[in-house]
């Protein structure tokens, strides 16, 4: 946590770790009230992680990885603390609540929940890793040898998450502490009439994460936003597996397409791995080539056939003010930056792709996640370290296409804002003289910039979408994103280019 938390655990006790660790995320906003302050003062999160973490790093505003799957995928960490404790505010705990979680992870999220909830609370957790719901259930109970039986009455079980547990029901309060692409019908039906569900539900396929509501039940089974939080985690498995962790390439990417650009050109401030050795490829940016038409594909994938005629830059200045504390600062950047990219994708109807930076993985283990950059997400695979650099928009034309990648340049140059930068790419010998001279795609994420601002810049927590069934009418005007089970509604028009 930059200088909020001590690096040598020798220089702090366990208690006064945890107590800077509770000082700082009461004095950010992430605890409001007093018991989440007790639960998370009194709780040791040491319990709930491997041995071997640093006391330090165990008390630092930090999510931890605790295990892989079979393709070397984080499957289960323990969430970051200013997170967690954002929507347990959000989620609204009262003693004596019955309470269902979706994703027991490591236990932890439970303990404090069952700190707030009290003697006469009850507390279902679910997780569809067997391990998983064993070692929570282990940690639970060594928390409850330390602090009180209330914790060993939390009941742990291996099952879909998908399904609830309707033996348990009806609940008050439901979270889910995976990402979701949709709202399961059963968790609608076991929670009560104002009764809340606090869940991460992904709006965009380019877009992972951002928005997490606090849905409450109506008595027309509408489920209306009430509050919100702002955050990411690791994909649903099972019957209702998140569909951008299937069928894809264990990057994490999709499909990837290279582009005929010079990362050095494309991304500010760009500065080339130290120590590759000579005979080591130069690294290379790709696109995420799953929403684009095959002729694009079919364009990119031979750049000697490729002339690139325009190079065009445009600033999207944020004006964020610095602040001692890096961690504030990377919040706030990153509410804007996920509250534009979801009127992005809104407005352009998922037609937006990830752009990729490949750098050569010299002595580091394939399968394993990097170390992360700025953008804090990085893997290994086939001797190549992919990372997540920005995201970007392709106008097609005959012949060829207008680019447009929106990318930063770091913390520092993300204080004042992002770069979108645009490209028109051409096949040797086609005719562009009937295209207009401006790039499209870089005049629709202007467009789309200033309607952004125009609205006040709202971040993901100031959306606040309703969910409705799927099979009735929509209740209420505004922006309708379809889902299998529950349509979810944007309720306000959101920023459309023309054309």
């Amino acid at each position: 946590m930059n200088d909020k938390a001590p690096k040598d655990d020798t220089e702090q006790t366990t208690a006064e770790l945890r107590a800077r660790l509770v000082t700082y995320l009461v004095r950010e906003g992430a605890i409001h009230s007093p018991q989440l302050e007790r639960a998370f003062a009194e709780v040791p999160r040491e319990i709930f992680l491997p041995a071997d973490i640093s006391l330090s790093r165990v008390y630092s505003d930090e999510a931890i990885v605790v295990k892989w799957d079979e393709q070397n995928h984080p499957s289960s960490s323990s969430t970051q603390p200013f997170l967690m404790a954002d929507m347990l505010e959000i989620l609204r705990l009262e003693p004596g609540m019955r309470v269902l979680e979706v994703g027991a992870g490591v236990g932890y999220n439970a303990a404090i929940m069952a700190h707030c909830l009290g003697d006469n609370g009850s507390l279902t957790s679910l997780d569809l890793d067997p391990a998983m719901a064993a070692l929570s259930q282990r940690n639970l109970m060594e928390l409850s040898r330390q602090l009180g039986p209330r914790f060993e009455r939390v009941r742990v079980i291996a099952a879909d998450g998908s399904a609830g547990y309707p033996l348990g029901a009806p609940y008050d309060r439901i979270i889910v502490t995976v990402q979701q692409w949709e709202i399961s019908p059963d968790w609608v039906d076991q929670l009560k009439v104002g009764g809340l569900l606090v869940l991460p539900i992904t709006l965009s396929t380019h877009l992972w994460g951002g928005l997490i509501p606090a849905f409450r039940k109506e008595e027309n089974g509408i489920l209306r936003s009430v509050a919100a939080s702002q955050g990411g985690f690791m994909p649903m498995r099972g019957e209702l597996a998140h569909p951008l962790a299937q069928a894809q390439p264990s990057n994490g990417q999709g499909s990837l397409v290279q582009l005929p650009l010079n990362p050095a050109d494309a991304l500010p401030n760009y500065e080339p791995p130290e120590n590759l050795p000579a005979e080591a490829p130069a690294p290379r940016l790709y696109i995420s080539g799953d929403a684009l038409p095959p002729e694009i594909v079919a364009l990119l994938e031979k750049p000697d056939l490729l002339q690139i005629l325009t190079r065009e830059t445009l600033p999207l200045e944020l004006n964020i003010q610095p602040d001692l504390d890096t961690n504030v600062v990377r919040r706030v950047v990153s509410q804007a930056f996920y509250g534009f990219n979801m009127s992005l994708a809104v407005a352009l109807q998922d037609r937006l792709f990830s752009l990729v930076l490949a750098t050569p993985a010299v002595g580091e283990k394939d399968g394993a996640q990097g170390t992360p950059g700025e953008s804090g997400n990085a893997y290994i695979e086939d001797g190549w370290r992919y990372e997540v650099k920005g995201v970007g928009l392709i106008e097609p034309f005959e012949g060829g296409c207008d680019l447009a990648l929106l990318t930063g340049a770091g913390l520092a140059a993300n204080w004042k804002g992002w770069l979108a930068q645009g490209w028109r790419l051409v096949s040797t010998g086609a005719s562009v003289q009937d295209e207009p001279s401006a790039n499209r795609a870089l005049q629709k994420v202007s467009e789309i910039w200033h309607a952004w601002q125009h609205m006040g810049r709202p971040t993901p927590a100031q959306y606040r979408p309703m969910a409705f069934p799927a099979d009735q009418p929509q209740p209420e005007p505004g922006y309708v994103i379809l889902r299998r089970f529950f349509n979810l509604l944007l309720l306000f028009d959101p920023p459309r280019p023309e054309g």
